[in-house]
């Protein structure tokens, strides 16, 4: 039986679409926007995690960054979350989304976003989740200048069902 040899440390290639020029792209984090060296042509890289295709930045928030993407099996949209460049490296910010994505995963419930998996890929732990389409209440207060206190009232019953179907699985929503 022979003993496997050691792997060779694999390069990542991006060739220029443009001009041909390739780069490579082994020190480069996830979802990085690049210029190629000799014609300027810009392009997003590195921006696939298992079998999810990123297509674009949904939000923003303090710890994490959260992606449109595709499943590229199941052929579905879906949200993907991973924590920023600030903290992705963090031992304990890392057992927090674990810990958050195992919480996210038992609540069941309409007014709650459903986990589809989670993992590692690219170095980057991330959760695979529901993608919702809609649009954001802060933008529809800045359109109307205010709501209705019925359609008001409403929004925060949906919210309040979904946050106690999240407490009672036991996630504390600090949003």
């Amino acid at each position: 039986m022979s003993t496997p040899s050691p792997a060779t440390p694999q390069h990542d290639l991006w060739t220029c679409p443009q001009c041909g020029t390739q780069l490579d792209l082994s020190t480069l984090g996830f979802h990085v926007e690049i210029a190629c060296t000799q014609c300027g042509e810009r392009a997003y890289v590195h921006s696939m995690l298992a079998n999810y295709k990123i297509d674009s930045v949904l939000g923003i928030g303090g710890m994490s960054v959260v992606f449109r993407a595709r499943d590229l099996v199941l052929g579905r949209p879906l949200a993907i979350k991973v924590l920023n460049d600030t903290y992705r490296d963090e031992p304990e910010r890392i057992a927090g989304l674990e810990n958050e994505c195992a919480l996210m995963a038992k609540v069941r419930h309409e007014n709650v976003v459903n986990v589809y998996s989670a993992g590692w890929s690219r170095g980057q732990f991330y959760i695979a989740m529901e993608l919702v389409d809609g649009r954001n209440l802060e933008l529809i207060v800045a359109e109307r200048g205010f709501l209705l206190p019925a359609d008001a009232l409403e929004i925060v019953r949906q919210v309040a069902l979904g946050l106690q179907s999240a407490h009672e699985a036991g996630l504390l929503h600090r949003d």
